[in-house]
């Protein structure tokens, strides 16, 4: 069974720096985006929504914002909590934090 999401571009500055941030809505029909995240970065890829430095977040079932941290192939490497209620505001935290937490 295949995860259903949606899916929206955000381009952020940090800095001087333009960071893209693929945001991945969980529509909470099929298996969950969390339960299917390499299958999810898959299709991400396939379809040209995720590219090498992107960075990654997605709503949950319960519309938790967290992030997917990524190698630079966009591998997955594990998930770190922002506990967010909205995208803008995990965008927020996303760029306040290291890109590879520490552990992962």
């Amino acid at each position: 069974m295949r995860s259903v999401y949606k899916v929206k571009w955000r381009m952020v500055r940090s800095g001087s720096v333009p960071v893209r941030f693929v945001c991945v809505t969980d529509l909470n029909l099929g298996r969950s985006v969390t339960n299917n995240i390499e299958g999810v970065i898959d299709d991400l890829i396939r379809a040209s929504w995720l590219d090498y430095g992107d960075r990654m977040i997605y709503s949950d079932a319960h519309g938790i914002w967290d992030e997917v941290v990524l190698g630079e192939d966009c591998r997955f490497l594990g998930f770190r909590s922002l506990n967010m209620r909205t995208c803008d505001e995990a965008i927020t935290l996303g760029l306040l934090s290291s890109r590879y937490p520490e552990g992962i």
